[in-house]
């Protein structure tokens, strides 16, 4: 599951359409800087513009899209590797819940941002519980 908690501080770049995302990012990823379409998913990702903007993923491509990925179960030490794309230039943090409906979300690790985007692979290092919940949420920058 992902997730984009907060698009942080008020841009500071022109947005002519006023749907919260920049004039010159909509015109490098092939959207219209002059219509409001941040509700859009173009690419049917299940993803809006406004959040592929969010987490520096293309707009135009289904392949690029934040999402996590649990890659093996280590029955032995009861552990869980996970796997995701870190955007350039986007903070994120992997969260985590021990159950359902249980609050709030907590921190397992953070990845700083970085100028070019890449693979990143975590093992959660707690034994694993059988309802244990991730999720990757891209931070305020």
């Amino acid at each position: 599951m992902a997730s984009f908690p907060n698009p942080g501080a008020a841009l500071s770049a022109p947005d002519g359409d006023g749907d919260g995302i920049p004039d010159n990012w909509e015109l490098v990823h092939g959207t219209n800087p002059d219509a409001a379409d941040a509700d859009a998913d173009l690419d049917e990702d299940g993803h809006t513009t406004l959040e592929e903007y969010w987490a520096n993923t293309h707009p135009r491509e289904a392949s690029s899209r934040l999402h996590l990925q649990a890659l093996h179960f280590e029955p032995m030490q009861g552990r869980v590797a996970l796997r995701f794309f870190a955007p350039a230039w986007r903070s994120l943090t992997v969260e985590y819940l021990d159950a359902l409906g249980e609050s709030p979300w907590r921190t397992l690790t953070q990845v700083p941002p970085g100028p070019v985007g890449a693979p990143i692979e975590i093992v959660d290092p707690t034994p694993m519980r059988p309802a244990r919940l991730y999720r990757l949420a891209v931070l305020p920058y």
